[in-house]
């Protein structure tokens, strides 16, 4: 190997070993100790409730001469309002980027200075004010609103991202109801009771303020002349109406007369009597017979419900009388069972000829049964 291929290899190596060292560099976090907050860290709110977030910086050893922030929240939750500057971050007077999206749920903030005797420093500088309202109809849930791993701070003699700690907030949706601002209540105003001018008196129906603006005998009511005895008349003649009779129907009711039968009378013969003597005689006198009056509505007489009777119990009769003739038909028209007996001989029942055996026309017997 030549000496300038030697010199070529040894400046390649170098080159490589300041790259990589460079890389390295540029990936680690500087040695202070700067921290970020959003302050408060914990809220409970209700729906519709306007708050209020801080973005708060403890720079710590750090000069802070740069911010650039990209906040994240739940667009479901709370919706911005407005964004400004902080209160103590005021020689941070180049302004890089200002806006919020609601659609997306993100705030981007960037300032910084180019002069480093105006840099930042302290334990709790306000860098950012967010203002917001929770949304309506937002969840009952706890949401985040957090720094995104992007955001990154410049300091003095630091030639990397400053800050150290990122600390979110978390927002706690808890009720829906909102309390409402108090709604004065209306004062009533007293409407002026006219009074007319003295004069002549009124008669009825005429206005007054007081008994001394109406005639004689009348009273003062309700802003009227009226009649003491009917206030409410406004005619004040008092008059009545008589109430319409009510027309009532009497029903007749029938009553049934019973003639009672005269007592039966008793005679005594005066005259001679023949030769045999008879003793007084009893002469009955016939009742009359009752009279029947005829009841309206009723249509049922006895004599009708006699006949009625009467037919029952003759069909009734002759049902019974057919029945007992077939019944005695049916029994004698049965033949009677033939007579059984024992046989000595073969101590077997058999079956005997009847004793009405038939005979021939020449009147021969039947040969007996072996």
């Amino acid at each position: 190997m030549s000496i300038a291929g030697f010199l070529f290899l040894a400046a390649g190596v170098i080159a490589g070993v300041k790259l990589v060292q460079t890389r390295q560099g540029l990936n680690e976090f500087a040695a202070g100790t700067t921290k970020i907050a959003i302050t408060p860290a914990a809220s409970d709110v209700n729906r519709g409730e306007n708050i209020t977030l801080a973005v708060k910086m403890d720079t710590g050893a750090n000069q802070i001469t740069g911010i650039d922030l990209l906040i994240k929240f739940d667009p479901a939750a709370i919706q911005i309002s407005s964004i400004q500057r902080g209160a103590d971050v005021a020689a941070l007077n180049n302004t890089i980027t200002s806006n919020f999206n609601n659609t997306s749920g993100s705030i981007s903030y960037a300032i910084f200075t180019l002069n480093k005797n105006q840099a930042l420093s302290g334990s709790s500088a306000e860098v950012l004010k967010i203002n917001a309202r929770v949304v309506n109809n937002a969840p009952f849930w706890t949401s985040a609103v957090s720094f995104d791993s992007s955001s990154a701070v410049s300091a003095v003699g630091e030639t990397q991202n400053a800050i150290t700690d990122k600390l979110p907030a978390s927002i706690t949706v808890v009720s829906g109801i909102v309390s409402p601002t108090d709604t004065p209540t209306p004062t009533l105003v007293p409407t002026p009771t006219v009074t007319p001018a003295p004069g002549t008196p009124n008669y009825c129906g005429g206005t007054c303020g007081s008994n001394s603006n109406c005639q004689a005998n009348y009273i003062c009511y309700q802003g009227f002349c009226r009649n003491p005895s009917c206030p409410s008349d406004v005619t004040c003649g008092c008059s009545t109406t008589a109430p319409t009779p009510t027309a009532t129907t009497t029903r007749a009711s029938t009553v049934k007369t019973k003639t009672p039968s005269p007592a039966p009378e008793i005679v005594y013969y005066t005259g001679n009597f023949p030769s045999s003597t008879l003793p007084p005689t009893i002469k009955p006198v016939l009742s009359p017979l009752p009279t029947l009056v005829a009841v309206a509505g009723d249509n049922n007489s006895t004599s009708t419900l006699d006949f009625k009777y009467i037919a029952i119990t003759i069909i009734g009769a002759i049902v019974f009388i057919a029945a007992v003739i077939v019944l005695v038909r049916t029994i004698t028209s049965k033949n009677k069972v033939p007579e059984v007996y024992m046989d000595e001989t073969a101590s077997a029942f058999k079956r005997q000829q009847p004793k009405w055996p038939i005979k021939e026309e020449n009147d021969t017997p039947f040969p007996p049964v072996p």
